[in-house]
């Protein structure tokens, strides 16, 4: 009855030392995807706030656009159309700023362009003349001797 009881010991203890690896290895994944969770979780409640902070934006962008219009009386029934042409005539008499930025911009980096083909243009007639103006060459050089 010893002998059993020490084989079943003895098995217990191998199968504990075989258990014992994939333990350890299912609390630190278990760990792990905990942490993943939690990082997820932050990110959708930062992304969920910023949703609603544009919302909140869009929101106060619409009532100000309906007020604006409302000043100008596009939405009255007796509206005779001058608010719509006065609107026209805003929205193509306003130039948008990034647009006339980047114009700006463009028409800079032109003069500069005309401004380096003129150098080089400048250098290449300097470099031509150079090269036409030099003497042709007259004869044979004097033979080396050595000596």
């Amino acid at each position: 009855m010893q002998t059993y009881r020490r084989r079943m010991l003895a098995k217990r203890n191998i199968l504990n030392d075989l258990l014992h690896p994939s333990v350890k290895k299912l609390a630190k994944d278990t760990e792990i995807h905990r942490a993943d969770n939690v990082r997820i979780m932050q990110e959708n409640v930062s992304l969920i706030k910023e949703i609603n902070d544009l919302r909140k934006e869009l929101k106060i962008a619409r009532t100000q656009v309906h007020d604006l219009e409302a000043a100008m009386g596009l939405h009255r029934k007796n509206n005779t159309g001058e608010a719509a042409a006065t609107l026209a005539g805003v929205a193509t008499q306003t130039k948008n700023a990034m647009l006339e930025k980047d114009l700006e911009e463009c028409n800079k980096v032109i003069d500069l362009q005309k401004v380096k083909i003129a150098q080089l243009t400048d250098q290449m007639t300097i470099l031509e003349e150079g090269v036409f103006s030099r003497p042709p060459s007259v004869g044979r050089l004097p033979p080396m001797v050595s000596t």
